[in-house]
């Protein structure tokens, strides 16, 4: 599957790169397709998993900053870096193992609010 990232900001009168302002390969990058898998791992969760690149990696810790494979489960979310090369070809049982060593992250929506714990 895969999903369009957000648009730049648009100007006023047209459509198209032209009318963003932004420089045309930022824009590339910002709608570049996003490749998001899905696999059920063996105790039958079910996780979602993509690749994530900071906008700003000085915020992120070192192991991180060249971007991250973000697992999203029902009750969790986990993720590992750096991305590993081809990891959208890979069986669900590589996906799984890299998920067992991925370390928790913070729970959001997809606005990036926090979630409430589920208890």
């Amino acid at each position: 599957m895969f999903v369009q990232r957000p648009r730049c900001g648009t100007r006023r009168g047209g459509g198209g790169w032209l009318s963003h302002r932004c420089a045309p390969d930022r824009f590339l990058r910002l709608h570049r397709l996003v490749a998001i898998r899905e696999f059920t791992d063996s105790t039958g969760v079910r996780w979602r998993v993509w690749a994530v690149v900071p906008t700003n990696p000085a915020s992120v810790n070192d192991d991180l900053r060249e971007g991250w494979l973000s697992f999203d489960s029902e009750n969790e979310r986990r993720r590992v870096g750096p991305i590993p090369r081809d990891w959208e070809n890979m069986t669900a049982e590589r996906l799984e193992l890299l998920c067992r060593v991925a370390t928790a992250g913070r729970r959001s929506d997809p606005l990036g609010h926090p979630k409430a714990s589920a208890e």
